[in-house]
């Protein structure tokens, strides 16, 4: 949590907008997380995550899972949500990646409780290994398909997940993808001892004040207690208290004093006898060991950096371009099949949306992009989508 924001205030925001998400107001909750989100804790990063999810912004989801990860980097639940985007971009070697520091971090664990923490989630070990596999089957590693699922299946709580690992394994065998395991997309509530701390509770209750006349009690000029004939004695009473005040802090200070004088000499001579060696000469005092940082999972790369796009051409730009200034190789030919190595969503009407994979039929070249035919449709795609070859 920032320091800059006090507790009660961060306890406010983080329930106000648990509240707003539980009511399915997603957009509003994540107007009120994001006020506090500048330096918070990995919770309120994931919390964003999710609702960005919820309101398919993947950019910004991952944006904050990743954040997550780096506030806590054992944060398993915020590696599989992160593999899950990768993977519904046929990301695949960065889900692949995910999933693998996720069943590391597990180790032998078979399933993570966060519901004690406020997300009413249950991770299982099984749930990472089966979407792994998924993952592999999209790049056609089979071998590795077959051994995490069969780990899949040992790994399972209570055989909970035996009806749709049977259904997988039958894909498998057919050479088929299976269907990824879908994971909760629920967020960390506040603590209630938090919540309880932005309540305003009167400990001491409303005091009241009785007093009457008749009280004994109570100071007045018929009961206050008169001056005494001796009053001429209370004068030297209080020198003499002075007096022996004085006398006794003199001594406290000379004790003090003596104390730490002697305190300071025993410790300077201890310090010397420790620095002697067994020639009698002072030694150097040891080098402190330094301490190597932990060891922290590498980031996977982030959608925006696994493809950046050139600038946009429209239709009468590629039709004006000089074609014979356009790198001529094997691929770049007109009428030839091309295929795609990176995916490409776009919400361009003019610019074609392809998966990894996907044939293209070129039909016109240009420097950046080309004009190309997917499935009777037709749209420019850019040279540094598709497979160099």
């Amino acid at each position: 949590m920032s320091s800059s924001i006090p507790l009660k205030e961060f306890a406010e925001v983080w329930s106000s907008a648990a509240n707003l998400y539980d009511k399915g107001k997603f957009l509003e909750a994540a107007q009120q997380f994001e006020t506090v989100a500048a330096d918070s804790t990995a919770k309120i990063s994931y919390n964003l995550g999710c609702i960005y999810l919820k309101l398919k912004q993947h950019e910004k989801s991952l944006e904050n899972f990743q954040k997550a990860v780096t506030k806590d980097t054992h944060f398993v639940a915020a590696y599989v949500q992160m593999a899950a985007i990768y993977l519904e971009y046929n990301i695949c070697d960065a889900a692949i990646k995910c999933y693998q520091v996720a069943i590391h971090l597990m180790g032998n664990k078979k399933y993570i409780n966060y519901r004690p923490l406020g997300l009413n989630l249950i991770l299982y070990l099984t749930e990472a290994l089966h979407n792994q596999a998924v993952a592999e089957s999209k790049v056609d590693n089979w071998k590795q398909v077959e051994i995490l699922i069969n780990m899949a299946i040992s790994a399972q709580q209570e055989d909970k997940f035996n009806n749709k690992l049977k259904i997988s394994l039958q894909a498998i065998q057919q050479k088929q993808q299976p269907q990824q395991f879908p994971i909760g997309t629920g967020i960390f509530h506040p603590p209630k001892w938090m919540i309880e701390s932005t309540k305003n509770v009167n400990y001491l209750g409303d005091s009241k004040v009785i007093s009457t006349n008749n009280n004994p009690f109570s100071m007045n000029e018929s009961n206050s207690r008169s001056k005494s004939s001796n009053d001429e004695l209370w004068p030297n009473l209080k020198e003499r208290e002075t007096g022996q005040k004085k006398e006794m802090k003199t001594v406290i200070e000379l004790l003090t004093t003596i104390t730490l004088d002697t305190a300071i000499k025993t410790v300077n001579s201890k310090q010397k006898e420790s620095n002697l060696g067994t020639d009698g000469k002072p030694q150097r005092p040891p080098r402190p060991q330094s301490k190597s940082p932990p060891l922290r999972p590498p980031l996977p790369p982030r959608i925006s950096e696994i493809r950046k796009l050139p600038k946009l051409s429209t239709n009468n730009d590629l039709k004006s371009q000089d074609n014979t200034k356009a790198p001529r190789a094997e691929y770049k030919e007109v009428g030839r099949t091309v295929f795609v190595k990176y995916s490409l969503l776009s919400s361009n009407p003019n610019i074609l949306t392809v998966r990894q994979g996907d044939k293209i039929v070129v039909k016109a070249l240009g420097a950046d992009w080309f004009q190309g035919c997917l499935k009777n449709k037709i749209g420019l795609v850019p040279w540094n989508c598709i497979h160099q070859r």
